[in-house]
């Protein structure tokens, strides 16, 4: 324990092969390197030191498509560090936001790597350690170990006061159900269509929407064709654990004809500040139409269908596609059992039937 303090100014020096390496080595006012509380060494570090301003992106990176796809982990190496004249090697560190354990995931050369944690819609910290390459990088700086310098990087937050430090992926939403019986929207018939929150876990918020912009529904109607189409957005939404939107027919999304179910799923988001959407992942889904008591194997966690009353109106333009349906059917069995009476008949004789028997 030094005594005498406090202490004006520290001199550190780095002795390494009995050769002074102080050159990167400085004399602190240790009035001037207090810095939010970390000090002078967790901030330049034993010249290794740690990465600093450690950025993890939070649902927005997509490597393609539109989809997140992973966590870019972004970060500076520390400031006396090219001066320290060796190869940085850095050591990544993650840890999810309620467990105690930092686990080492990986080490790379370059200040980027893009994670794929093991559980989506989990907010993740992260932390850098370094070594020097030309020493095999055995001897690391520990971050995990300085209670000082992680809650200095938990306070260095963005412009929602999310800690710099945390990322997350987005994880697919879960579907509750969507009604089949009358529900009305402006005077029209409609149908209420029910999901679960998909709000990212983490101790820093009990938000069942943290870290998500808005949530696109989409619907399948096969009297269209066989894909998904936007029928509603929403990037205003209570917190609570699930959520609902009433969709309607006013774009003809929600027609009914031969078919009268409609599939619908959801997505959540994230914007960019480039205005781009970044959304979960679709969830799979193969069509197989299915009736009577197996109706249900229609559904998954991630689609269910529902079922909208129809006006006298539409009831009438149904009733007439079947009808014309049956006719043509009609039509196609009359003229099979034509034929058929036409071969029975006229059997064949081996003579040109326009030939006239006597």
């Amino acid at each position: 324990m030094l005594s005498g303090e406090p202490l004006d100014s520290i001199e550190f020096t780095y002795i390494k092969d009995s050769a002074n390496k102080n050159a990167a080595i400085e004399s602190y006012s240790l009035a001037n390197t207090r810095y939010s509380g970390a000090a002078a060494l967790e901030k330049h570090g034993f010249t290794t030191g740690f990465g600093q301003n450690v950025i993890a992106a939070k649902g927005n990176y997509a490597s393609s498509g539109g989809v997140n796809d992973g966590i870019a982990v972004r970060w500076d190496a520390p400031p006396l560090l090219a001066a320290a004249g060796f190869n940085p090697r850095y050591e990544v560190y993650r840890k999810a936001h309620d467990k105690t354990v930092w686990d080492k995931i990986t080490s790379v050369d370059v200040p980027l790597y893009v994670d794929a944690p093991p559980e989506r819609g989990v907010a993740y910290e992260y932390l850098i350690g370094i070594s020097d390459q030309d020493d095999g990088g055995t001897a690391s700086s520990q971050p995990k170990d300085s209670a000082r310098f992680i809650d200095f990087c938990r306070a260095q937050k963005d412009d929602r006061n999310r800690a710099q430090m945390l990322g997350y992926m987005l994880d697919m939403v879960k579907m509750e159900d969507v009604s089949r019986d009358e529900q009305k929207e402006g005077g029209s018939f409609a149908e209420l269509v029910k999901w679960y929150s998909a709000g990212i876990k983490t101790s820093a918020s009990s938000d069942n929407n943290w870290g998500i912009d808005g949530y696109t529904v989409y619907v399948m109607n096969r009297n269209i064709d066989d894909g998904w189409h936007e029928i509603a957005d929403i990037s205003s939404f209570p917190n609570q654990t699930n959520q609902s939107v009433m969709v309607t027919n006013k774009d003809g999304l929600l027609k009914v004809l031969r078919d009268y179910k409609h599939f619908f799923k959801v997505r959540s988001y994230v914007v960019k500040d480039d205005g781009e959407k970044i959304y979960c992942p679709d969830p799979p889904y193969t069509y197989s139409y299915r009736w009577g008591s197996d109706a249900y194997l229609m559904e998954t966690d991630y689609v269910k269908w529902g079922a909208r009353q129809i006006s006298p109106e539409e009831f009438i333009k149904i009733t007439s596609l079947y009808l014309a349906d049956g006719l043509q059917k009609n039509r196609f069995l009359r003229s099979l059992r034509g034929n058929g009476r036409n071969r029975r008949e006229r059997p064949c004789t081996g003579k040109n039937q326009s030939e006239k028997e006597y």
